[in-house]
């Protein structure tokens, strides 16, 4: 779970709903590291994807 944030008090929760109004996620996931190396591995030549 994430941290969500109140757009009214500015605290945070786990919570989808706060003050009466739903909550937004402050900084949404553009980037994973563990992501990143996965695309990084499956563009190298000779890199084979087993199951």
């Amino acid at each position: 779970m994430r941290l969500r944030k109140c757009p009214k008090c500015s605290s945070y929760s786990l919570k989808h709903v706060c003050c009466g109004s739903t909550t937004v996620s402050p900084h949404p996931a553009k980037y994973h590291p563990a992501r990143a190396a996965y695309l990084r591995l499956a563009k190298k030549p000779g890199h084979s994807q087993k199951a």
